[in-house]
């Protein structure tokens, strides 16, 4: 899926920068890991919109689906009940034809 790659870069990205930013950081070890942790959480809440994105795209195409089939299923039936009364009417009227006349 593509929303699970995008998941996954982000969570990437984030480990990168992470690594970038305390290997290179010119501030002393509380304000490198005050700016890291901001850093995280601004691309953990990214990635948590991305994976409730991917959740109600999910959801919906899951629900249209079941839908479709419902309703293809209905169809079906109605197809089925009408064939089997044509059949039914068919036999009705040939066995009254059969019948022999008084």
């Amino acid at each position: 899926m593509k929303s699970s790659g995008t998941f996954l870069s982000v969570l990437i990205a984030v480990a990168v920068g992470a690594a970038i930013g305390v290997v290179f950081a010119p501030d002393n070890g509380a304000s490198t890991r005050k700016k890291a942790k901001k850093a995280v959480n601004k691309y953990a809440k990214k990635a948590k919109e991305e994976l409730e994105a991917s959740q109600k795209a999910i959801t919906e195409q899951t629900n249209a689906a079941v839908s479709a089939v419902k309703e293809k299923t209905n169809e079906a039936a109605n197809y089925t009940k009408g064939k089997v009364n044509e059949v039914a009417n068919y036999k009705t009227s040939d066995a009254q034809q059969a019948e022999p006349k008084a």
